[in-house]
């Protein structure tokens, strides 16, 4: 039994459900009810039952949560006490991002404060999506760029712009020559690089209702196959920033469908006070600050 187990557990207790309670912490149903399984056959006693009006605790599960709350809070106590004696005033950074997020972002953002401030070091880390989301909210270690639309628990959100998603296609492609098309339009279209994540919720359902699915599923690392299939008017895809204008491609919005991609920069409240922290963040508000929070929302 340990605390990332523990952690799962109340989760599920609290929210009488696997599904929601995955949500709450950035991972999937699966992960979080084969964690809460591997726990029930370590103590070799049921935690939950399905019950007619949905999931209930056992009076195992009852007297677990109750007991295992000092615990969990003391396990995060001492991370949080010896990563604060670790890294004051020191001047190293952790920032832990999800991938492709860096290209919202002004031409060499990152290289540009390493440059100003050599004395700080850096160790980058990317993951997908939904697994920056979690490892932040478990970490509370590190400075966070992600997409979540909700406020994490113990950080402080220092930067938050919103990207409009459009369309890009090849110019060759018969979508180019126009200025907005229709999101049924897309249906029979060679559809790729469409991460379903937490966050593209409304992206998700739109497809949903109307029959679209992608055909191909693509992620950062193949940037330059996606590139190229669009390039070659073989696929199309959504898309948001300006990385695109590298490209001979087309940006086509859409005349029905509006939904942006939420850019966040977080800090973890308990490293407002490291002195590498806060150059980082007035860095930030000197570069950032000035932009926009909707720069595409109104395109001629």
């Amino acid at each position: 039994m340990d605390n990332r187990q523990l952690s799962y557990f109340r989760a599920v207790y609290e929210r009488r459900s696997f599904t929601k309670a995955a949500e709450s912490i950035f991972i999937s149903p699966q992960g979080i009810n084969k964690a809460v399984h591997q726990l029930e056959s370590e103590l070799g006693v049921p935690l939950f039952e399905q019950t007619a009006i949905g999931l209930s605790p056992t009076v195992y599960g009852q007297y677990l949560y109750t007991q295992s709350g000092p615990y969990v809070k003391q396990h995060k106590d001492i991370l949080t006490g010896l990563e604060e004696l670790r890294s004051r005033n020191t001047m190293t950074m952790t920032i832990r991002m999800a991938m492709g997020k860096c290209d919202v972002l002004p031409p060499c953002f990152f290289t540009d404060f390493m440059r100003l401030h050599p004395e700080i070091h850096i160790h980058f880390f990317s993951y997908s999506d939904d697994e920056c989301n979690q490892i932040l909210h478990t970490t509370n270690d590190s400075i966070g760029l992600c997409t979540s639309s909700r406020e994490l628990e113990g950080y402080e959100c220092i930067y938050s712009r919103s990207h409009r998603l459009f369309l890009i296609v090849g110019q060759t492609h018969p979508f180019a020559g126009r200025k907005t098309i229709y999101f049924r339009e897309l249906k029979g279209e060679n559809l790729l690089n469409i991460s379903f994540s937490n966050t593209q919720e409304i992206l998700r359902d739109w497809c949903g209702r109307l029959g679209i699915t992608p055909q191909n599923i693509l992620t950062v690392a193949d940037r330059n196959l996606t590139m190229d299939l669009i390039v070659k008017g073989l696929a199309v895809s959504f898309h948001a920033g300006d990385f695109y204008k590298k490209f001979p491609i087309c940006r086509v919005d859409f005349e029905d469908f509006e939904d942006y991609l939420c850019q966040r920069i977080f800090v973890p409240k308990n490293k407002l006070d490291n002195p590498a922290v806060k150059l980082f963040v007035q860095y930030v508000h000197d570069r950032l600050d000035n932009i926009p929070a909707h720069p595409e929302s109104n395109i001629s």
